[in-house]
């Protein structure tokens, strides 16, 4: 769920209150924002690799 931008109240514990604005409620998890979402690329990378995004 989290390449989706949906995290649930566990993972959400340690983001500042003022942060939280980023994030829309709904019901017992929390989705980023479309507007937030647009710009971020959710993905996969190996570190190992020298492959860049």
């Amino acid at each position: 769920m989290r390449f989706k931008g949906v995290y649930t109240q566990n993972l959400i514990k340690g983001i500042k209150p003022d942060r939280l604005r980023f994030f829309d409620r709904e019901g017992e998890h929390y989705k980023i924002k479309p507007e937030i979402r647009k710009m971020l690329i959710f993905a996969h990378h190996d570190l190992a690799k020298t492959s860049v995004l």
